[in-house]
């Protein structure tokens, strides 16, 4: 995804909000050239590993209820392959752009 954001809009600023600016720039279709590289349904699903990475970097000495990291992890395989199913449509448009 950085690669993408850097290929068309840049990156966005380093910040704290930085992963969760990436994924917003990968919801918005920039007119006459792409449609966006993720759906507004697969940000949302990424939404809750972003919060967990926020979270655990955070937490000194706290203790991890196993049933949320399983839940955390379940919701983090479902996105995972949207997201991979999202980015090998955004690859196969950019091919077939190429070619027309």
């Amino acid at each position: 995804m950085e690669r993408i954001a850097n290929a068309f809009e840049g990156l966005p600023d380093r910040g704290d909000r930085w992963h969760q600016d990436l994924l917003n720039q990968m919801n918005l279709a920039i007119p006459e050239v792409c449609e966006p590289v993720l759906t507004a349904a697969t940000v949302k699903l990424l939404r809750p590993a972003l919060q967990f990475r926020h979270f655990l970097r955070h937490a000194y000495a706290v203790s991890l209820e196993p049933a949320r990291l399983r839940g955390v992890a379940e919701e983090t395989l479902a996105a995972q392959r949207a997201v991979q199913a999202e980015l090998a449509a955004f690859a196969d448009a950019l091919a077939a752009a190429a070619r027309a």
